[in-house]
């Protein structure tokens, strides 16, 4: 199975403050922004919805864990539905449809694996996976996937730098920082 790795370019203090601010207008522009991530018809009775997730994370924060692990990954999601109203989604070509060996051969496995949420969410062995990257990090990040580029006789691991490389510098241009999910 292929996933699919995006990435946000926004400003992760303005996220941070968004996270518990208890703004219910910030909640309802969310899920208007995207309604159809937010239609819940396909839930089971007892499964947190994407609109319930987001509407705990922003209006307390996520100090405590879900009722059940396995809605866990529902503050992920709308985490990513909150850097899709906040920031800029930067909508991937090359990396719509690829496994996590790709995430490795490119060197962005510690990113997805390590840095984790800009904000704090209930633990989550499941999708999504998030990093990010705050602006003063970006140059370094650039550097070695340009280094890594150099190395690669791979052309498709040349074309998911080459795209990476590209958001880096939107990033960098826009002087914010990044956010990452892979689902």
């Amino acid at each position: 199975m292929s996933y699919v790795l995006t990435a946000y370019v926004v400003d992760i203090d303005a996220l941070s403050k968004a996270v518990g601010s208890g703004d219910e207008q910030l909640v309802t522009r969310v899920i208007e922004s995207a309604p159809e991530e937010f239609d819940e018809d396909d839930l089971d009775d007892d499964e947190l919805s994407l609109a319930a997730a987001l509407r705990e994370l922003v209006m307390a924060g996520t100090q405590s864990a879900p009722e059940s692990e396995d809605d866990a990954h529902q503050y992920g999601y709308a985490l990513q539905s909150l850097c899709r109203c906040l920031g800029d989604e930067l909508l991937p070509e090359m990396w719509a449809g690829v496994r996590w060996e790709a995430v490795e051969d490119c060197g962005l496995e510690e990113l997805l694996t390590e840095s984790g949420p800009p904000v704090p969410l209930p633990e989550n062995d499941d999708f999504p996976s998030i990093g990010h990257l705050k602006r003063g990090e970006i140059d370094k990040a650039i550097a070695a996937a340009r280094k890594r580029l150099t190395k690669t006789v791979d052309e498709d691991i040349e074309d998911l730098l080459d795209e990476y490389i590209d958001w880096l510098e939107a990033g960098r241009t826009a002087h914010l920082d990044m956010v990452f999910f892979y689902a």
